[in-house]
């Protein structure tokens, strides 16, 4: 392990990236970090340390964590996590040195003879420290590009075999690209490409590189079309062939979507994918009555939702979340005289053959969702989701906290802003909602300009579009004004952990009723092993129970899982006896 020098330190991110809610500032400004959990070096079922900008990889039934980096170290170990066993490992690689082995995984290979590439690789000691590289996984081998380490931007290429724990180099690699670091990669069957990033020079780019598995060569793509700009810090995904860009950071934060086609035979299957599906569709609803479907009915949801607007269409269905309705959506045949043919006889089906006969292959697309309404980009906000639509609440842009209220239709991948009527909250950041009973519930959250911390309780009834402040309906024992807190909901009622006031970080828990709208609070007394004080974690409900993980408790970043049983009023640590997650 090294430690990250001062000249690093100013470009961990991006030398301008300070994108964090001025809630948790005293958090990212706190010297140290958490203290490594890990025993002796040699051990098997050794706890990663706490870390960030690793990599995390799924092959078979188990999930690897390569590199990464605290406050105080770069990483370059390796941890495997059995989905199976439910246990953490560390991995630890047979040495170049042990010639022995060499040569016995060497037999094995010609053997199983699993891809021609081996014909040109050497075995060699692990790579160096790093951390913002990415990694891929193909057959068997993890496959890891660049990343930074400390002193300079790397452009090493190396593969690690996933069954027989050996780091492998490439000798006969035709081509090179730039070192870089907060980049993307994505794979099709036969090739991994590399989007953006930035080197030590702080110079990003925007360029995509191709490297073959199968010839070992790096090929840069020459790309046509409107093309996203230089960035870091964004996300990308590969599906059906298409390489997907969202957001990142180029100077400023960015909410855009990209699409470029790469693959020729993946679009062939699309086709007949889509094909295959119509007349699947087409069968099933020859065959159902009409009558059948209720209006409010799946049948009949889903018989509205195979439709996209016809008007500013532009590329619509290519949306990240969007993009993968290819596999689910289908034009749907109406009856005549029926309030749905007149409806969709306004409306044009979006994924027709068409649609894949015009996607380019090397072509860059920038995707409009229909009848776009871009919000501003921001943190801070808070984002549910009900049946087919997610809805965006509040937040930080680069001007000031918001209370604007937007909808996401996944089916039409159309953004909406919501009518603001009613008792209309106050801008605010740190927010936590949940929904119930056609309505989103939120409470608390911070407007820090005003110094002012929440502990209002309000509602938007989606069906009246209108907003509604519980206010001097509620009763009993109120949280506190508060941040970064977690929300749930259990059997009608809003479960309130933790959170921040600017002062004070918080580990109690309060409840409140809101079936049938009695608002009544309880400040909840529980047992068992409780939960250090915290804020930015998250909550999620499993059956009976509210499971917490990490947080910021004023000192450390937090990694450890707790259970919350609304039955027995109990808390549990979730023990890492079996290991624990990085």
């Amino acid at each position: 392990m090294t430690g990250i020098p001062s000249t690093a330190r100013s470009d961990l991110l991006d030398n301008k990236m300070q994108e964090v809610p001025d809630a948790r500032q005293d958090m990212e400004m706190a010297d140290g970090g958490r203290p490594g959990q890990g025993s002796n070096a040699g051990s098997l079922n050794q706890v990663p340390e706490a870390r960030t900008d690793h990599t995390f990889v799924r092959y078979k039934n188990r999930f690897y964590v390569y590199g990464g980096r605290d406050e105080v170290q770069i990483f370059k170990d390796i941890h495997e996590y059995s989905i199976v066993s439910n246990q953490w490992k560390q991995i630890f690689h047979h040495s170049d040195s042990d010639s022995d082995t060499v040569h016995r995984i060497m037999l094995s290979y010609e053997e199983e003879s699993p891809t021609a590439m081996l014909d040109h690789v050497a075995f060699v000691s692990e790579p160096n420290i790093r951390f913002g590289h990415t990694a891929i996984v193909h057959k068997s081998l993890m496959y890891v590009f660049g990343g930074w380490d400390g002193t300079e931007t790397l452009d090493h290429l190396n593969a690690y075999d996933l069954e027989k724990n050996v780091w492998l180099e490439f000798q006969g690699m035709k081509g090179s690209i730039k070192g870089r670091y907060r980049h993307s990669a994505c794979a099709t069957q036969s090739s991994m490409y590399i989007f953006g990033g930035i080197d030590q020079n702080q110079e990003r780019f925007n360029d995509i590189n191709e490297f073959n598995f199968d010839s070992q060569t790096w090929t840069r793509v020459l790309a046509t079309g409107f093309s996203p700009s230089t960035r870091t810090f964004h996300e990308a995904l590969m599906y059906k062939g298409v390489m997907y860009i969202f957001g990142g950071f180029d100077g400023m934060k960015r909410n855009d979507i990209y699409r470029i086609l790469f693959d020729e035979e993946e679009k062939k299957r699309n086709l007949q994918e889509y094909e295959m599906r119509q007349m699947a569709r087409s069968f099933s609803l020859i065959n159902s009555s009409m009558d059948d479907i209720n209006e409010g009915s799946v049948e009949a949801q889903l018989h509205q939702s195979y439709y996209f607007s016809s008007q500013g269409m532009g590329d619509a269905s290519s949306n990240i979340v969007g993009g993968n309705m290819v596999q689910h959506s289908l034009v749907p045949i109406t009856m005549s005289g029926s309030t749905t043919q007149k409806q969709n006889e306004k409306l044009k089906p979006q994924f027709t053959n068409e649609y894949f006969m015009n996607m380019q292959i090397g072509k860059w697309k920038k995707i409009m969702p229909i009848d776009s309404c871009n919000f501003t980009p921001r943190t801070g906000h808070d984002c549910i989701l009900v049946k087919d639509k997610i809805y965006l609440f509040g937040g930080t842009d680069d001007d000031d906290r918001k209370n604007d209220l937007h909808m996401y239709d996944i089916y039409l991948n159309k953004w909406s802003l919501l009518p603001s009527k009613g008792k209309v909250p106050l801008p605010r950041s740190g927010a936590k909602g949940v929904s119930y009973d056609n309505k989103l519930y939120f409470f608390g959250g911070y407007q820090k300009k005003s110094g002012n911390f929440y502990k209002d309780l309000f509602y938007y009834d989606l069906a009246k579009e209108q907003w509604y402040d519980v206010g001097a309906l509620q009763s009993g024992e109120m949280p506190s004004q508060r941040t970064d807190h977690s929300v749930v909901l259990w059997d009608g009622r809003l479960y309130v952990y933790g959170g921040y006031d600017g002062k004070k970080r918080f580990g109690d828990l309060f409840k409140c009723c809101i079936k049938n709208k009695k608002y009544k609070w309880k400040e909840i007394q529980s047992e068992g092993i409780q939960p250090l004080n915290r804020f930015g974690h998250s909550a999620v409900v499993y059956q009976n129970s509210m499971f917490i993980f990490g947080g910021w408790n004023g000192h450390d970043t937090m990694n450890d899982i707790f259970q919350y049983s609304f039955l027995s009023n109990y808390w549990y640590e979730i023990h890492r006896t079996n290991g624990s997650p990085p």
